[in-house]
């Protein structure tokens, strides 16, 4: 909770507040001595006097309502002694400065001026650190001491203020009692002061200084007033406006001390039988005076009946507040016997729900009779009466487990007055031979020479624990073996990525051995280049609290050669849930790598020898039987042609040779073409297709839309070529079997990449059946996405039609030309 900066001022360096203080003196002590007293310097100190009185009163209360240093009795005290103060200050000011005139002895200024210190005498007697607040004894301490003072100001002045036939009575005996009253609030503070602890000590040595100051300042101003001589310049009036700034500085230092961590414990909460005994020595005290009174009939009589009425009203005051405080102490007292049963009957239900939950009983042994007694759920406890266990210890260790009877034995007699608790655990051996495991709880309790007396404790079934410890151990004994023995490479890795265990298969695999590993971050063996993608897997994994299975991780061996290896993890977490560490298994694919990488190549080389020989034939079929073929057209051509004409049934047969010999040549050229292309070197893969799709369309009587989008001017050959024959196989795929006469083609760029897709609204067929089976088509397409990085998407669904996806990477101009250049070195 924040406060305002304007009444609390910062630790650690001078205070605003004490340099304003400051130089309110340093102002009236300059005024004082360089002007005199004069009607100015008269009316700067009253007012000054008043508002500083105002301020003491305000910040008390302000300390109060905000309970400052656990102490708002002390503020709300003083601020009331103030308070009174600052009332006796105004009705000077209104006389001195409105009516002009001097306070009559008849004005209650005096009176305020007296009973004042009445509730400072009362704060020092709170003693905030030493008493607990919350009780009411402040408030009859608080009344006594005025009750007290006021009968003194009623018995000794007030009659002489109101009924003395003798002028100047009155002066002399308020100056005495008032001083005698001062030194009784100082004596108070003073005696207090050793009483309290800091920080209040320093509130109350700040407190008493002020009091002493005024008192001091007060006295020599009366004793001027007496006198005739009083000036309003003279030290005794710098003294009076120091002792308010004192006494402003007092609550305004206790908002720079930090909050007390006050120890509750501490505190006295004694009952209140002290205060109820001042209360009728009060009384008697009182009646002393009034005795006297009765005797001594000097006075007038005016003033011996006031005395007599404060004497009465004293008493009445006092016995009535006595009984009220009985009263008001006795229903707290009842009230609080109500509360502790109830909180006692509520403690004694919790424990027997507590004791049931947790499957507890008590018990209580009699060491000289040996006797034992037991709680009523003995039999819900441990499955056996309490009947059977028997009434005393040696009847209930015949029930102990045999190998367990010593050391329950033991437990007993190593106990003594040092040693008095123990914990045990043991078994129990039921009637019908089952075994109940107990966990007993005791207290020992001695006598005067040391002997044990008796032992209490409490008895719970920790069966279903052990069994689950048990099991535990079992699944942790079976995990170790696992561990060890495991012909996959198996490891234990912490969060931040350290080695906490290795099997031996995978020490051997990396050429390590457990020590090493343990000395080193799971960092060091990965390759740099996966070694980001793995620490990602991993935090995400931490993320979705799953582990991964089967990601690829090429590690290092301790030679330096590379190795790739299959990575599993599984993260294990502990009870509250959050992952502690992950066991990682590693297989070794190495040679499955190695030989995927050899098939690959041999695969490449296979399409490359494809490619070859379907450009050896393609020229073949164009430059050499495509012309033989054109040849003989013409030459039959020729015959049908010749002179003297061939006979009717030898022309039709040479005119149907001719139209069969052009067909042929047609159909070689289209072969040739599909063989391969001399379009897609020159006008590019675009131009290629959609030519290639117009001519299928023409010759196959189908429907194919192609449609190409921000696709890049150059790119690899080899590029091109592949998604160029993707398109064919999946064309003729889909022309063969999806039974559907539309098909859709579609070329377009992306930053990096290129795309194809062919469509069609056929009857679509099952994906992994076809992948499965012994058809080369859908292979072969994926062997040429793999040799160039690219990827193969086949969706399709019975009744829905299918699409095949094909994406590539495509490097930019720059990288092309750095990796030809890298080629090109290498």
């Amino acid at each position: 909770m924040s406060h305002s900066n304007s009444l609390k001022p910062t630790a650690g360096r001078f205070s605003p507040w004490l340099a304003a203080l400051l130089g309110i003196v340093a102002v009236k002590a300059v005024l004082s001595f360089s002007v005199g007293s004069v009607p100015f310097v008269y009316s700067y100190s009253g007012i000054s006097y008043l508002l500083l009185l105002v301020l003491v009163a305000g910040f008390s209360i302000r300390n109060g309502v905000l309970d400052t240093l656990r102490g708002r009795p002390f503020w709300l005290l003083l601020a009331g002694g103030c308070g009174l103060w600052a009332c006796q200050q105004f009705l000077v000011l209104y006389y001195e400065l409105i009516l002009h005139i001097d306070p009559p002895d008849t004005s209650v200024a005096d009176d305020a001026l007296f009973l004042h210190l009445a509730p400072f005498m009362a704060a020092a007697a709170t003693l905030p650190n030493v008493y607990v607040q919350s009780d009411r004894r402040w408030i009859w301490n608080s009344l006594l001491i005025f009750c007290f003072w006021l009968f003194l100001y009623g018995f000794v002045v007030a009659p002489y203020k109101y009924f003395a036939a003798t002028p100047g009575a009155y002066g002399p005996r308020f100056d005495n009692l008032y001083l005698i009253e001062s030194l009784a609030t100082i004596l108070v503070l003073g005696v207090t002061s050793f009483r309290v602890t800091a920080p209040w000590r320093r509130i109350y040595l700040h407190l008493l200084g002020a009091c002493a100051l005024y008192a001091v300042s007060s006295t020599a101003a009366n004793l001027a007033i007496d006198a005739g001589g009083y000036i309003n310049g003279k030290l005794y009036g710098i003294g009076l406006l120091a002792s308010a700034c004192w006494l402003v500085w007092v609550p305004v230092s206790a908002r720079i001390i930090p909050k007390p961590d006050t120890d509750a414990a501490r505190l006295i909460n004694e009952p209140g039988s002290r205060t109820s005994g001042w209360a009728p020595l009060a009384v008697v005290m009182i009646a002393i005076p009034m005795v006297w009174e009765s005797l001594h009939r000097t006075e007038d009589v005016n003033v011996r009946k006031l005395r007599l009425i404060v004497a009465s009203a004293t008493v009445a005051l006092l016995a009535g507040g006595s009984w009220l405080k009985e009263y008001f102490e006795n229903r707290e007292l009842a009230a609080e016997r109500k509360r502790a049963d109830l909180a006692l009957r509520a403690s004694e239900e919790r424990f027997r729900l507590a004791a049931e939950a947790g499957r507890m009983y008590a018990v209580d042994w009699d060491a000289a009779t040996d006797a034992m007694v037991r709680s009523g759920n003995v039999q819900e406890v441990v499955g056996v009466s309490d009947e059977e266990l028997g009434p005393t210890l040696h009847g209930f260790m015949s029930h102990v487990h045999p190998d367990d009877q010593d050391w329950v034995a033991a437990s007993l007699r190593e106990r003594d007055p040092d040693h008095p608790t123990s914990q045990i655990q043991y078994r129990l051996v039921r009637p019908d031979g089952s075994i109940v495991w107990l966990e007993r709880t005791d207290q020992a309790f001695f006598d005067s020479e040391r002997r044990l007396v008796r032992m209490m404790g409490m008895l719970s079934n920790i069966t279903e624990r052990k069994q689950a410890e048990h099991a535990l151990r079992e699944s942790e004994e079976k995990f170790r073996r696992v561990f060890l023995d495991s012909g996959v490479g198996m490891i234990i890795v912490s969060r931040e990525g350290c080695f906490l265990a290795a099997n031996a298969t995978f020490c051997g695999d990396l050429g390590y051995t457990e020590e090493e590993l343990l000395t080193q971050p799971l960092q060091s063996i990965v390759c740099s280049d996966d070694w980001t993608e793995l620490l990602a897997r991993l935090e995400e994994a931490i993320d979705v609290r799953r582990g991964f299975r089967r990601e690829e991780v090429r590690c290092l061996h301790k030679s330096g050669r590379v190795l790739h290896t299959e990575c599993s993890a599984s993260w294990i977490k502990d009870s509250e849930g959050p992952a502690q560490f992950f066991v990682a298994q590693l297989v070794d694919i190495t040679a499955r790598k190695e030989s995927e990488q050899a098939l690959a190549a041999f695969n490449g080389r296979l399409i490359q020898a494809q490619e070859e020989e379907r450009t050896r034939i393609a020229r073949e079929l164009h430059d050499d039987i495509s012309q033989r073929v054109a040849l003989l057209a013409i030459r039959l051509g020729m015959l049908k042609a010749a002179p003297g004409g061939l006979p009717d049934d030898m022309l039709d047969q040479v005119s149907k040779t001719q139209q069969e010999t052009a067909e042929l040549s047609l159909s070689i050229q289209h072969l040739s073409h599909e063989l391969h292309s001399s379009t897609l070197k020159i006008v590019g893969l675009s131009a290629a297709i959609r030519s290639w799709c117009g001519e299928f369309g023409e010759k196959r009587n189908l429907d194919v839309s192609f449609v190409s989008e921000d696709v890049p001017a150059q790119m690899p050959a080899e590029v091109s070529l592949h998604l160029y024959r993707v398109m064919q196989e999946a064309l003729n795929n889909a022309a063969k079997y999806s039974g559907s006469s539309s098909f859709d083609v579609r070329l377009w760029g992306t930053p990096g990449e290129i795309h194809l897709s062919v469509a069609d609204s056929g009857k679509g067929f099952d994906v992994r059946a076809v992948e499965s089976g012994r058809g080369l088509g859908l292979k072969s397409m994926r062997e040429r996405m793999r040799l160039i990085d690219g990827s193969l998407a086949i969706e399709s669904e019975s009744g829905c039609g299918t699409t095949i996806h094909a994406c590539v990477p495509v490097k930019s101009d720059e990288q092309a030309a750095t990796t030809a250049s890298q080629n090109i070195k290498v």
